[in-house]
């Protein structure tokens, strides 16, 4: 599995570049907007929505206040498809986005920019260490970023439910990039020190597994991320994220109506890193 200790020690690049790694495997599309934006088109406009305009079963996030935020909607080239009748809008996407970043972050959305994507269904080509070439089909979705001073907010969902996909954060590099574009800093030497603060962090949280997991799980329970009770949570391992320079714990979840998803947390256990739901993590384990 991607996030194990072993794998992430093995190469600065998987240390760091953390999302980078998962796009093969689990944060599938967590990269997108940030990886394309100079090859876009962007297209200001602003909206403050009183409501979605189509109709869905959503819950809004407790204490959430829809705000003035504005839209960059980004077409990959003149030739990209657009979505559907069937599939959302850009204004109920955003807004959809506006609110799952609120639920994520608390943050307060007023003047800020949500910067858009339209991703249409495609296939993704891999090579995995002894499995060789697979294939992955990937659903349509509308993909999300929230530049902030420190760090970038990735979301994504369906095109067409509005489900969400997966959402997480990432910090900024001293030079003001995602870690994953930082050329300096995706070097091949190993830093010791990184191994060391994983193996440490590995073994404080080991040594305290029992009280560890169920402060998670509360965590987990609260957040209004799962549609159902937790079953079972397993402890999967830890990586580091270089920009922060803080190590990130992994965790499987399963429901009791046997859905899975995957919750990595920041030091402390308190605040959440990258969040995958059963609707994105299903299309890797067709």
């Amino acid at each position: 599995m991607i996030f194990s200790k072993q794998i992430f020690t093995n190469s600065i690049k998987k240390v760091s570049a953390t999302t980078l790694v998962g796009v093969c495997a689990l944060f599938g599309t967590q990269m997108l907007i940030s990886t394309e934006l100079n090859a876009s088109t962007i297209v200001p406009t602003s909206y403050n929505l009183s409501e979605l305009h189509t109709a869905m079963n959503r819950q809004i996030p407790d204490g959430y206040i829809k705000t003035n935020y504005k839209v960059n909607f980004i077409e990959k080239s003149e030739k990209s498809e657009k979505p559907s009748a069937s599939e959302l809008s850009l204004e109920d996407a955003t807004e959809i986005m506006a609110q799952e970043i609120f639920r994520f972050s608390k943050e307060d959305l007023s003047n800020q920019t949500l910067t858009m994507i339209y991703d249409p269904a495609s296939t993704m080509h891999t090579f995995e260490k002894n499995k060789g070439y697979k294939d992955y089909e990937l659903l349509a979705s509308w993909d999300c970023s929230l530049k902030l001073s420190t760090y970038i907010i990735n979301v994504s969902i369906d095109s067409s439910t509005g489900e969400l996909l997966t959402i997480g954060m990432h910090y900024l590099s001293k030079s003001n990039v995602p870690y994953y574009e930082d050329e300096e800093f995706m070097s091949n030497d190993i830093d010791p020190a990184i191994t060391k603060a994983m193996d440490s962090a590995d073994k404080n949280f080991k040594s305290n597994k029992a009280q560890n997991l169920e402060k998670v799980k509360k965590l987990i329970s609260q957040a209004g991320y799962l549609s159902d009770s937790i079953k079972s949570i397993e402890y999967t391992g830890v990586y580091y994220e270089g920009n922060s320079n803080l190590v990130i714990y992994s965790f499987k979840i399963t429901t009791t109506s046997d859905k899975q998803y995957h919750f990595d947390l920041y030091e402390g256990l308190t605040r959440f890193s990258n969040i995958a739901t059963p609707a994105h993590l299903k299309q890797y384990n067709r």
